[in-house]
């Protein structure tokens, strides 16, 4: 629940131009998702695939969602990261929609 709290609150800074998208945010984000996916026992390492393993469980749980992130652009394309914000907030929604209905 803290994780959740803390990233809800750094998303909502972002979305508000408090803060600017940089490591941390990725980083938070990744420890959610690897969360939720322990929730589910299933375990993974790496960016990659984190977030494959998580794009299959909401597939298996019946999740629509359209909304996708290719993490490896966004850690190699770091010097513009801020590029991928809008793309980045709605994926990070998308993580809160899915913890509230299958979590």
């Amino acid at each position: 629940p803290n994780i959740l709290f803390e990233y809800k609150r750094m998303i909502f800074d972002l979305k508000n131009e408090k803060t600017v998208l940089n490591r941390l945010h990725i980083k938070k984000m990744l420890i959610l998702i690897k969360s939720v996916l322990n929730y589910h026992n299933i375990f993974s390492f790496g960016y990659e695939e984190v977030i494959l393993k998580y794009t299959r469980l909401c597939k298996e749980k019946g999740f629509n969602s359209n909304k996708s992130i290719n993490i490896i652009i966004l850690i190699d394309d770091y010097e513009n990261i801020e590029n991928y914000k809008n793309q980045f907030i709605e994926f990070s929604e998308d993580i809160f929609k899915f913890i509230q209905d299958y979590c």
